[in-house]
């Protein structure tokens, strides 16, 4: 029943539910009931969803791997199991959207609690009990923003109960924002109408315009409503997780500055748990940049596109200054991504080939 239900209806629901379940979580008396309360939650969850014995053995393998582990091997030893475990899942089609979410979101908390726990956990009932309620968390299990050990096990013991409502507001505030932008592109610049022969009769400048409008923001505005929603329900447990600022993929000038504001939590995890440890491996920041570069698009998935993109942010001020200045008066202005695809458009169009 959920695979017939459209995407943006499972996530809305899970969002909903997650937003609600949470501030019922803060209200609750201590840890014990709040972890036992999220990880019964998150296991009906991945009950529910389909693939889900996928998950399941992502789950019950990674709890051997982590029994087996010596604890200065736990760390390296989990981030590449987890890593290594979603590129079978993808080819052999064992994941649709939805459960590829949820185990991309399992892979990182996976890696996070080896890294953190490391040197403190033990194998135990106790240890597994803990290690199985923050990798099966409810709030945040379908989508980002991901959070560490530390900031979970605060939100469980924190003793207050009031709910931030002015956090909540906000979070929500902006979600609605966003879903608004996501159902304008939805409606008025359909992806199909960039397949037809009509559109090519279009300048390459207005092409340009509609390919970002029918592309980033029916993509990215969906994204950015969904985070925020997810956000709002952390934040109603006590977790200031953070997936995006509200226009600063739109501020953004490069490349490498629009990674850094998309997804937030993902990135700040490439930054602290891959690129921070290579500093042993290699001192070449290019060369620890460019691997992670290659993670965080394999982590997001196996298309080519996905690697051009990533890489990209090493070729892209040759590339840029190839192109001229916008025209005077505003060659000096503090040009958006937005406005560097339409410079591109604009020389292009005025330089055929």
């Amino acid at each position: 029943m959920i695979a017939a239900l459209p995407v943006e209806v499972i996530y809305g629901g899970f969002l909903s539910l997650s937003l609600l379940f949470a501030c019922l979580m803060r209200r609750m008396p201590g840890r014990s009931e709040r972890q036992a309360f999220g990880c019964v939650l998150g296991i009906i969850t991945l009950a529910f969803l389909v693939h889900n014995i996928t998950l399941f053995i992502f789950l019950i393998t990674s709890m051997i791997v982590l029994a087996i582990l010596p604890k200065d091997w736990m760390a390296v030893g989990l981030l590449v199991y987890s890593f290594a475990f979603l590129f079978p899942a993808r080819e052999w089609h064992t994941v649709d959207g939805v459960s590829n979410a949820c185990l991309l979101i399992m892979s990182l908390r996976n890696s996070m609690f080896a890294r953190d726990e490391m040197q403190t956990f033990q194998v135990s009932l106790r240890g597994f009990y803990d290690y199985i309620s923050y990798m099966v968390f409810f709030p945040g299990l379908l989508t980002g923003p991901v959070y560490n050990v530390k900031d979970w096990t605060q939100a469980l013991e924190d003793d207050e109960h009031g709910l931030d409502v002015t956090e909540i507001k906000n979070r929500l505030y902006r979600a609605v924002v966003w879903a608004a932008i996501f159902i304008t592109a939805l409606k008025f610049f359909p992806m199909d109408f960039m397949l037809s022969e009509e559109f090519t009769l279009y300048p390459i400048l207005l092409r340009c315009v509609y390919i970002t409008l029918a592309t980033y923001y029916s993509f990215g505005a969906r994204c950015f409503a969904g985070w925020y929603v997810s956000e709002a329900g952390l934040a109603a447990m006590g977790i200031k997780a953070r997936n995006t600022d509200y226009w600063g993929p739109e501020r953004a000038n490069t490349v490498s500055q629009y990674i850094r504001e998309w997804n937030k939590s993902v990135q700040t995890f490439f930054a602290v748990y891959v690129y921070r440890p290579l500093r042993s491996v290699t001192p070449m920041k290019p060369v620890r940049a460019a691997v992670v570069m290659c993670c965080s698009a394999y982590w997001h998935g196996l298309e080519s596109g996905l690697y051009i993109f990533f890489m990209s942010m090493f070729v892209e001020s040759t590339f840029l200054n190839e192109f001229p200045r916008l025209p005077s008066p505003f060659g000096y202005i503090q040009v958006t991504f937005f406005a560097q695809l339409l410079r591109c458009g604009l020389h292009v169009q005025e330089k055929p080939v």
